[in-house]
């Protein structure tokens, strides 16, 4: 990720290769990123918080097998993921 954008890339088996590019928007300052199977379906989503306009904001990023991700902006506070022991990723 950048300031403004979030890079998502796809291993190949060879190498890493460029998936698709979310662009947030110029307001956006992205702080933190994490990826992690919230739901415990299919591939993990990818959480980021940023700052806009001096509020903590969040972006939760979620694929599809097969479809390019769609996103759902949290208004206000922080997202992130934690390891809960014998619960792993949380």
């Amino acid at each position: 990720m950048d300031a403004t954008n979030i890079y998502v890339f796809k291993y190949t088996g060879e190498k890493l290769t460029l998936f698709q590019k979310v662009e947030a928007g110029y307001e956006n300052n992205f702080l933190t990123l994490d990826v992690v199977n919230v739901n415990r379906v299919g591939p993990a989503e990818i959480i980021t918080t940023s700052v806009v306009e001096d509020n903590l904001r969040s972006l939760i990023i979620e694929f599809e097998e097969g479809n390019s991700g769609r996103s759902a902006k949290r208004p206000d506070g922080f997202t992130g993921s934690s390891n809960i022991p014998r619960m792993g990723p949380s």
